[in-house]
């Protein structure tokens, strides 16, 4: 497991920035809720590439769920060295959406 913050450094490709869908973003006003936070487990190939995901943390909201894995499924990245050698890592990742009522 290595911080965050050293794996988002090693990021060259992929959305951080992910929303929900407008049918979502209704849902979530008429639920009153103005701020969703989900959380993920994320694990890289010693090539860059994701190899898994794991919910930790739903944001309460199935679609948006689904939204976040998928757009993190194609993230990519640069090999992650340790002891100068390509290694495959894991992380977790937060997802915090505001939404004004």
């Amino acid at each position: 497991n290595v911080a965050p913050t050293a794996l988002e450094q090693q990021r060259v490709s992929g959305n951080k920035i992910i929303v929900p869908e407008d049918v979502t973003k209704a849902e979530i006003a008429r639920s009153g809720k103005n701020k969703l936070v989900g959380s993920y487990k994320l694990c890289i190939t010693a090539g860059g590439g994701v190899s898994s995901i794991t919910q930790l943390k739903s944001t309460g909201f199935p679609a948006y769920d689904s939204k976040i894995k998928r757009e993190m499924n194609v993230w990519k990245y640069r090999p992650f060295l340790i002891n100068g050698k390509p290694a495959p890592v894991c992380t977790a990742v937060t997802f915090i959406y505001n939404q004004k009522s």
